[in-house]
């Protein structure tokens, strides 16, 4: 992997390349500042660092509708190891992976609050991301298997923004089976913000992994912005 600082908008951004030269991503804090790995260590184990995500996680859990849905792997249909929601800026744009259809819902305010700052750090025009996947893991046990964002409606190298609230967890990263073995780890904690860019759903796949209760400080909530380019 290398680093390379790009001006984006009216930050620098400090993307990492993969392999690939290709991919990238980069790791921030909601406001902007740049995350380092030390930083991270440090958060994980103070968790609510502002006022503002510590009341935007409370509000999150208490005024979404969290939703258990089915989802069918290798032809079965099971539980979704984790509560979802999904918001859009339209009906219309309908989502479906894993044999889960999505009708979107109304943006929540905090939603908007953070989409805007997310297309900011992103160095997107404002608006440009059009709908949003919550995930909320409960505990250690809830957890998102290997998967890349790469559905048609995206079109080709989507930029991806994500955004944390609550426990820190880990964000593993690796290359799809045909280009060489290449994983990495990040620590994601309360107001992190990871955009992914360039070829990174075309060529890697990402989860977040179970882990012991034990190693979990309570729950965790994730917006995943994105653009829809074809609506289903």
């Amino acid at each position: 992997m290398s680093k390379q600082t790009t001006n984006t908008s009216e930050h620098h951004q400090h993307r990492i390349f993969l392999s690939d030269s290709l991919s990238w991503y980069t790791h921030t804090r909601l406001g902007g500042v740049l995350r380092d790995s030390a930083e991270a260590a440090a958060a994980s184990s103070a968790l609510a660092s502002t006022g503002s995500t510590s009341s935007d996680f409370v509000t999150l859990t208490r005024e979404v509708e969290w939703l258990q849905r089915d989802v069918v792997i290798f032809g079965k249909k099971v539980p979704q190891p984790r509560l979802i929601q999904y918001m859009a800026d339209d009906v219309r744009l309908a989502y479906r992976y894993s044999g889960c259809d999505l009708v979107p819902v109304k943006f929540h305010p905090i939603v908007l609050q953070a989409k805007e700052q997310a297309e900011t750090l992103a160095g997107v025009p404002r608006g440009y991301f059009n709908s949003c996947l919550l995930n909320r893991y409960r505990d250690g046990k809830d957890s998102n298997g290997w998967h890349a964002d790469d559905e048609p409606l995206y079109g080709r190298d989507p930029i991806i923004a994500s955004v944390s609230y609550g426990a820190a967890r880990d964000f593993d990263i690796k290359r799809k089976a045909d280009g060489p073995p290449e994983k990495a780890r990040l620590r994601l904690c309360d107001g992190d913000v990871l955009i992914m860019g360039g070829a990174m759903q075309r060529n890697y796949l990402h989860c977040i992994p179970k882990r012991a209760n034990s190693k979990v400080d309570g729950e965790r909530i994730n917006l995943t912005f994105r653009r829809i380019l074809k609506p289903m």
